[in-house]
């Protein structure tokens, strides 16, 4: 079953153009990726660029932890063939991003 959320994202990402606000989401997902803390996606992607959007939150189960991490990537940026929805214990969005710049390496090779 997929996320609330990453349906959202890629509803969006297949839309594109055909929705007010829709480009502007996803040039910030893209500037993320290459600059932002999605950054440690794209620096792990070899044939493709990715577009990433990451998130800290308040940890809700045990054994709790200040935050959680998220990350939401959708490779290749251009059309979207893989969405990757990452949640890790303890940490924040950026470093959960670098968990999911690996496992989309690893993908790739």
């Amino acid at each position: 079953m997929l996320n609330p959320q990453a349906r959202l994202y890629l509803a969006w990402a297949i839309r594109r153009k055909n929705q007010p606000g829709v480009s502007q989401i996803l040039e910030g997902m893209r500037q993320s990726a290459q600059r932002g803390t999605g950054a440690a996606v794209d620096r792990q992607l070899k044939r493709a660029k990715a577009l990433v959007k990451t998130g800290t939150a308040p940890c809700t189960h045990s054994p709790w932890a200040p935050a959680d991490g998220f990350v939401l990537a959708l490779v290749p940026e251009d059309q979207p063939e893989i969405l990757l929805f990452v949640r890790i214990h303890g940490v924040a969005g950026a470093k959960a991003a670098e968990t999911a710049g690996q496992m989309l390496r690893e993908m790739e090779e």
